[in-house]
């Protein structure tokens, strides 16, 4: 690989996202594990590289961030997609799936109640366009949708907008409409994404560093504060991602709502002008790019000389007409 390749690699997003997290988890293991680690036991082979100069520790954590933020770059969408809730659902995710179902339901029927309040207070109506917020934006569309995690949900929600506004497939489309969106949309989504790679690489080195320090070190008082620390800071860099992507949400959907007609128009088909119209070309083109099913073909021209049998046609009625309306007079 040529060095061009090499440097291209740690362009500001890869340095923001993975880079520095790791470097910041590097240099806290190489500085805080001689710490951790004292007193009899076998691992003197750690002890010895712990024990190195200021100078060569630093060397040592850049070379294990480099490696590791290669590592969490290639693994970012197994990690993302372990965090919404797809990997493992089977195993260990069925009792957090059962909350958020709860909640959903909870949320869908308080909205439900106030919205059929005839007279509602502000507070009340400021309530009511909060639960609405949530349902559109934090929640699945539907419970058979409902992912185990908050941000798998968050991900649903957006995921399922243009399904259920247009009848089409965002995850089908997305691909061909975000090329299209003018620079500053793209860079909303791209910015929201970056900071979602970057919690989620926090998340995983807090949840990663809390299960070292308990195989380390034996278990005192210490060792549980410093487990519930970085326990807790993982669960908040958590938090923070499924704040980045309710931004990201939003971004995503007006992405849809202004890409959707410059799209068509790129595939050589226009806007209609009613909704019902659009959400049936939608529905065709949507079937036609994940099916080939053939809906969307032009709609097929009259077979060469129709329009002349059709034409002499036309002319033998005239022509039988003023014939018959003849005859009757010369009667």
């Amino acid at each position: 690989m040529p060095f061009s390749d090499v440097v291209k690699l740690f362009t500001n997003s890869f340095s923001t996202t993975q880079f520095l997290p790791a470097l910041l988890a590097s240099l806290a293991g190489v500085w805080g594990l001689p710490l951790i680690v004292h007193g009899d036991d076998p691992l003197q082979p750690i002890k010895k590289v712990l024990t190195l100069a200021s100078t060569e520790k630093a060397v040592l954590a850049v070379a294990v961030a480099v490696v590791l933020s290669v590592v969490f770059t290639i693994l970012s969408t197994t990690l993302l997609r372990v965090y919404e809730g797809y990997i493992g659902h089977r195993l260990f995710w069925a009792p957090l799936r059962a909350s958020e179902l709860r909640r959903r339901r909870q949320t869908i029927e308080e909205r439900d109640r106030l919205k059929a309040l005839g007279d509602r207070t502000p507070a009340q109506q400021q309530r009511l366009n909060s639960l609405a917020l949530a349902v559109e934006t934090r929640f699945a569309r539907s419970d058979r949708a409902t992912m185990a995690t908050s941000l798998g949900n968050v991900y649903r929600a957006f995921e399922g907008y243009p399904n259920d506004r247009y009848h089409f497939d965002g995850v089908v489309m997305w691909p061909r409409i975000y090329p299209l969106l003018p620079e500053s949309a793209r860079a909303d989504v791209s910015a929201a994404q970056s900071r979602i790679d970057l919690l989620i690489t926090s998340t995983t080195l807090s949840y990663l560093a809390a299960l070292i320090v308990v195989w380390l070190e034996p278990f005192s008082l210490r060792t549980a504060l410093l487990v519930a620390t970085l326990t807790v800071g993982g669960y908040v860099a958590y938090r923070g991602a499924v704040t980045a992507a309710l931004s990201m949400g939003m971004a995503v959907r007006a992405s849809f709502d202004i890409g959707r007609k410059t799209l068509l128009e790129s595939l050589g088909l226009k806007l209609p002008e009613s909704l019902e119209e659009e959400r049936e070309l939608w529905r065709r083109l949507t079937d036609f790019l994940l099916y080939n099913k053939p809906g969307l073909r032009p709609k097929e021209e009259d077979p060469p000389g129709s329009n002349d049998v059709a034409k002499a046609g036309a002319l033998l009625l005239i022509v039988a007409a003023i014939a018959w309306a003849l005859r009757r007079r010369t009667c």
